[in-house]
């Protein structure tokens, strides 16, 4: 490694399932990870009624006590939306209520400050990034492909399914 600049990754977890406890404990302890979990916390502690691509298997979101723990263990967590809708649909009251609601339940949850947003369904608009910054967000995360000129509050990311393959 000569010469070359330190390259990093983010890992980020969107939806905040409860499979999560079963083996991000194991890989933050293995690899150092630091990840961040975004949550819709009108979910914590209930099923994904949100998403209809479960509607034939439903999962758990993380319960209160499951985010504490792993909040203890470094894990970061950040905005999904309150209720998981897509932010580009609301009133500007909605969406500022959407924004500010999940950010204080997660700051009441975890003790820190919740400083990022993952825009549910990755929609996002030039009205959902300034209502973001505006709720004190410093950054936001959307489901396109990360580039150098990415806005702060627009960051690609690279997404990766329950179905995806080595191959994929």
């Amino acid at each position: 490694m000569g010469g070359g600049s330190l390259k990093r990754i983010a890992v980020s977890f969107d939806d905040g399932y409860q499979h999560l406890m079963e083996h991000l404990p194991g890989l933050i302890e293995r690899y150092q990870l630091v990840p961040t979990i975004f949550v819709p916390t009108a979910y914590i502690g209930r099923a994904n009624k949100w998403d209809y691509s479960y509607v034939f298997q439903s999962s758990q979101h993380l319960a209160r006590d499951e985010i504490k723990n792993l909040a203890r263990l470094g894990v970061r967590f950040g905005s999904h939306g309150h209720t998981h809708q897509p932010l580009t649909r609301l009133s500007p009251g909605a969406l500022k209520e959407e924004m500010e609601m999940s950010r204080k339940l997660l700051e009441d949850i975890t003790g820190g400050e919740v400083t990022h947003i993952s825009y549910p369904f990755g929609r996002y608009s030039r009205r959902v990034l300034d209502a973001a910054a505006e709720a004190g967000y410093a950054s936001g995360f959307t489901m396109n492909f990360p580039t150098q000129a990415d806005d702060p509050m627009a960051r690609g990311r690279f997404a990766v399914y329950g179905y995806d393959t080595c191959f994929t």
